[in-house]
Formats: C-alpha cells, structure tokens, sequence
C-alpha cells in the first residue's frame, strides 16, 4: 500500500480528502473527480513525486497555498468547481504542463502565472474574464488555449501572436468584435474557433499564412462573407461558417481536397459552386436553411463518398437525381420543410441509408414503394406532410427503429406500422383530421356536421358508451397476415355510392379515429406517442408489451384508461394530461417502475386535482392506493343495497303490469 503510484478516487461521493493520504509518498497520480469536496487540506503537499492532481467537479471554493509545493505536478485540473483566484505563489509549479481551469469564477489570473515557461495547455473557458489575461502571453510554450464563453467584449488581443507556438485556438462563445491580422504570426495554428461572437470580417491574411489549419469555425458570426484566400487552405478538413449571412462561397476552393466536413447552413447561399462537387475526400455536408433550389449534376462525384447530407429548409422542388445513385454511400439524409412535389422510385438506391428525414413537406402525399427496399433504415421521420397512406412494403424494413408519422392527413391508422418488426419508438400524433359518411356510427356514438367540435357533443355519450369499447374492436384473430390486415383496411376505408336524391338529407358523421389492437404485434417498442389524436378509448392490449417504458396519451378524450397498462410492467412515464378522465379506474400507480405520471387537465374532483396539482409521485400514488382501500372497505353495503333497489322496482313493475 506504501508503494501505491496511482490513486483513482473519483465519484466516490468524498466530502473531505482522507488525512492519511498523506502516508502514501511514492504516489505520482491522484484523481478525486466528481465528489463534494470543498477544501484541500495542507497535507496534500506532503505528497511529493505527484504529478497528475485531479480536482475537477468538486466544490472547491479556493485552493490553499500549500498546493504550490508539488513541485513535480506536471497536470492539475480544477475544472467545474467555485474557484475564484489562484494562489500567488503559482509560479512555484515551474514544471506544470496542463493546467485546467474551466467553469470557474475566475476574474483574473496572478501576474507570476507568466513564469510557467512549461505550460502547454490552458484552458478559461466558462468564467467570468472580461479580459484575456495579458500573464499568458509570457507562456511561451503554450500549444493549446482555450478561452470560450466569458462573454468577453472588444477586440481579440494582438499580443496572442506572442504564442508562436500555439496550434489550438478557441475564442468561441464571447463578444469579440475585431479578428487581428497579427493572427497571421501564428504559422503553427492548425484549429481556430471564433464562433459566436460578433465579429463581420476574417482578414485574408490569416488564411493565407495559417497554412497548417485544419479546423475552422465562424458559425454564428455576423460575416457577410468569406474571403477568396480561403482556397489557399490545403491541409483544411473541418469548416464550419453556419449562421451568418453569406451568400455565396468563394470561387477558388480547388484546392480543399482535404475537406472532409463542410457546413454552411443558415445563411443567404442559392448556388453551390461547382469546386464543392471535386471535394473527394467530403464526408458530411450541411446546406440547411439556404435558398439552394437544385444540386449540380457533378455534385454525383461527392455523393459517391458523402455519408451525411442535410439539405432542409431550401427551395427543392425534386430530389436531385445526382444524389440518387447506385453507388451513392448516404447514410444519413434530409429533406425537411422543402416543396418537393414527389419522393422518386430511385431512393431505394440509397441502399446504406441509415437515417432518413422527410417532413414538413406539405405536397407530399403518398411515397413510393421503393421506400420499402431500403433494408437498412433505422430510423425514418415522416411528420408534418400530407400523408393520406403509408405503402404495404415498410413491412420489410426489418431494421427500422424509429418511425414518427405526427401531424399527416390518415384517415385511419395505417395497419402496416404494426407489421414492422423491429420497431422501437412510433411517433403518431396529431393524426386525426378526416370526416366520413360511409360508416355507420358505432354503437353510442353521436351524429353531428364535419363543422361541429366534437367536444361539444360529448353530453351525447351515455353511460353505456364506455362499455361499448370491445364491441367496436372486434377480436382480431392472432393469425392474422398482412395482406389479410390490408385487405380489410381497403374494405374498412371504401365509400358507400350515395343516390342523388338522397344528397339533400346527407348527415356528415365524423368515425372514431381509433388504434387498431393489432398494434400490439410491435413487441419490441419502447416508446408510445398517441397525443391529440381526439382518441375515446384504446384496445386494451397494453399487457402484451414486454418492453414499453414511456407513454404519451395526453390531449386526447380518454374518458377511461384500459385496465391492461395497469399490468405493463415495464412503464416508467405516463402522461395522460388533457383527457376527459373522471377517476383513476385502474391501478397504475401501482407500477413498480413508474418514474413519472401525468394526470393534470382532467375531469377530477377537486380534492384528486389538487392531490395531482401538489404532491410529487409517491404521494400521489399513496393517495389513490388509501382511495382504492376506502372504496373496497366500504363498497360491499352499497352493493347489496343496489340488488335489493332493483328488485323492489321490478317487483312493483310486474305489479303494475299485472293491474293494467
């Protein structure tokens, strides 16, 4: 134990470090990460041959003097804690290489910090600086500087090309305002983020002696635009100008091929030149939010290595064909919120497509069924267009995860999502827009016009209407295939002919939307999302479901919760906010894996709403468990009671008969 060199201590919830700690003299590294410690004791520097001191994510709110006698710590760490100054004596730790001081409150720095000749790498980020500490510009070996979120106002220091042998360079998250040409001296700097802040022009002179960078970050600057030298780059793998106001790129970029992430979305852009399209080497492409109409033709050339491409919130009237092809190795595509007319045939080609966006689009209507051969599809996002139908083929897509078919026009609950094997989370909300005629309305069901809210009618419902759930979902046979599902789905959705004479008296009746209980053949989903769907009631199949641990019901018009969610057992969330709900008629608050449940906006007496307004969940689930206690303690008479009520009243019924 005396011989201990490496001592890991982290998330041990320590509030104070152990006095004989200090016995152990040959340690060189010590890590006491993430613990509540808020002091250091002297004795820490009894500990001689140390070199690597761990401290990040305590509460330490100063560090002692003593610390300075570590004469061999070549590493210390004091991220995330209440510091707010270092001990004057800092320079003692001459042979420190990293020092890490982030999400501190420091305002200032010791003007001996300077003499730490050995010091490599420095990070400030994240307090409360509203300089940059003019001490660092003595440290001369310093290769990395991290200065970012210090809201930090004026112009970025001239004298930080006095560190010429900085490579790593980020300044992101302040209020500078100026970039100087002095940046220029810095022939070593191969990373350089200036992001989000407010300066308007990069000076050429950066580019074109910095010839070593490799990452570049203005997003969220206020460029207009970027200069020509940018070409001048070669060694430039990672640029990143998003959010600015450029509208259009530099004409010289041949010389990029080492460009491997470009993002240039949220800015003014309608023309991709065509330097982008010889980017061989191109892997992830972001042009969201521009005013793009088309790709070029020989964009087909970064397609063939592109793995990620967001095209979002453009102009695009067609998906271009030169993304589309055979060889194309896309994992990742995204065409939201664009007014594509049509989704082609040809994006089957994209055959190690991954993840696939295509919402907001709101003149598609239908997709193709080659949507299907897509074998490897995760995770497909469908929200927010005009679907009226999904194709029988997404059967096929065995992979699939992730599906969210929110805010469509279906008329019904395409019955082909419950034959898609792998499903894991099914986003299907705010579904319920169409009115039909054809149906008969089910037993207990309310007439009304396509303009009547429906919640107006609901004093119609009787009683008896909440006991008509199993009969309008027939069992549905366990055997059942697809085809047969799609067949009766094709019946079910046919429009009955209407004589002409019989238009006049036309009764507009809006069909439950409803979720089919076939549903319940998704066994691997985790995630259910059914909200603002105007649902009445749900099959109650919720017992089937091995693995479900989150649903969202709320903003429906529930009336009754299925007594089958009481016995999913693997639910941890539940919301049913904003329903019609009177009571509490089955026990799920009685899941041993419950984490959170939603009751609020409902038809409640007062006293359950205020138990649900004010207490957290296991009161709340006390509350209804001693509610349940009471009503089966004292129920029993009131049963009796109600048997000997109904046979005098139909005892004096036969009375009255027989007197007629």
């Amino acid at each position: 134990m005396l011989n201990l060199s490496y001592l890991e201590m982290s998330f041990s919830s320590l509030v104070e470090i152990p006095y004989n700690l200090r016995i152990l003299q040959k340690l060189t590294v010590l890590r006491l990460s993430n613990n509540q410690i808020s002091t250091l004791p002297p004795e820490v520097a009894s500990l001689e041959n140390l070199q690597v001191l761990d401290l990040s994510q305590n509460k330490l709110s100063y560090l002692p003097a003593e610390i300075c006698n570590l004469r061999n710590l070549t590493y210390l760490n004091c991220s995330m804690n209440a510091l707010t100054e270092l001990p004057n004596n800092i320079s003692n730790l001459f042979r420190l290489e990293v020092i890490l001081l982030s999400q501190n409150k420091f305002t200032c720095l010791p003007d001996n910090f300077s003499l730490l000749k050995r010091l490599q790498n420095l990070n400030l980020s994240g307090n409360r600086l509203q300089y940059v500490p003019f001490c660092i510009f003595g440290c001369y070996s310093l290769r990395e500087f991290v200065f970012s979120s210090n809201q930090t106002p004026g112009a970025i220091p001239e004298n930080l090309c006095k560190l010429s042998n900085l490579e790593v360079l980020y300044l992101a998250n302040n209020r500078f305002t100026k970039l100087p040409n002095t940046l220029s001296k810095l022939r070593n700097l191969r990373v350089l983020d200036i992001s989000a802040n407010d300066i308007e022009l990069i000076p050429e002179e950066i580019l074109n002696k910095c010839k070593h960078l490799t990452h570049l970050n203005f997003c969220s600057c206020k460029l207009s635009e970027i200069p020509e030298s940018l070409g001048s780059c070669k060694n430039l793998q990672v640029l990143n100008i998003s959010n600015n106001s450029i509208k259009s790129l530099p004409q010289n970029g041949a010389d990029l091929k080492n460009l491997v992430s470009l993002d240039i979305s949220s800015n003014n852009i309608s023309i991709i030149p065509k330097w982008v399209c010889e980017l061989k080497k191109l892997s992830y492409m972001s042009a969201s939010q521009n005013l793009i109409e088309n790709l070029p033709k020989e964009f087909e050339e970064v397609a063939r290595e592109l793995r990620v491409l967001d095209i979002s919130h453009n102009h695009f009237e067609q998906v271009s064909q030169c993304i589309l092809l055979q060889d194309a190795r896309i994992t990742y595509l995204q065409i939201d919120n664009n007014p594509v007319l049509n989704i082609p045939p040809e994006i089957s080609n994209l055959r190690f497509l991954t993840h696939l966006s295509i919402s907001h689009c709101p003149y598609i209507y239908e997709l193709p069924d080659e949507i299907g051969y897509i074998l490897k599809l995760r995770a497909l996002v469908l929200c927010s267009n005009n679907l009226l139908k999904l194709p029988s083929t997404l059967h096929k897509l065995n992979n699939l995860n992730y599906l969210d078919l929110s805010d469509n026009k279906f008329s019904r609950f395409p019955i082909v999502v419950c034959f898609i094997p792998h499903l894991k989370v099914l986003l299907y909300n705010n579904c319920c827009h169409s009115c039909t005629y054809s149906k008969p309305d089910p037993p207990g069901w309310f007439e009304r016009t396509s303009f009547i809210d429906p919640t107006a009618s609901m004093e119609k419902l009787g009683k008896e209407y909440i006991n008509e759930v199993d009969e309008y979902f027939p069992d549905d046979d366990p055997k059942v295939t697809l085809e047969e599902a799609l067949l009766r789905e094709e019946e079910e959705s046919k429009i009955q002919s209407v004589k002409a004479e019989d238009i006049g008296d036309l009764v507009f009746k809006r069909g439950p939307h409803c979720i089919p209980k076939l549903i319940s053949y998704l066994k691997f989903l985790v995630h259910l999302s059914l909200q603002q769907n105007g649902l009445y009631f749900l099959p109650n199949i919720f017992d089937k479901f091995n693995r479900l641990r989150r649903i969202n019901l709320r903003d429906n018009n529930l009336r009754k919760i299925p007594y089958s969610l009481a016995n999913c057992k693997t639910l941890t969330h539940i919301d049913l906010r904003n329903n019609r709900l009177t009571g509490i008629n089955v026990p799920i608050y009685k899941l041993q894996n419950l984490e959170r449940l939603e009751l609020s906006g409902n038809n409640f007496p007062i006293s359950l709403s205020e138990v649900i307004l004010h207490s957290n969940l296991k009161a709340l689930c006390d509350y209804l468990n001693t509610q349940e206690e009471n009503w089966r303690k004292y129920s029993w008479p009131l049963k009796y009671f109600d048997i000997y009520y109904i046979v005098i009243i139909s005892i004096l019924i036969i009375y009255f008969l027989l007197h007629q």
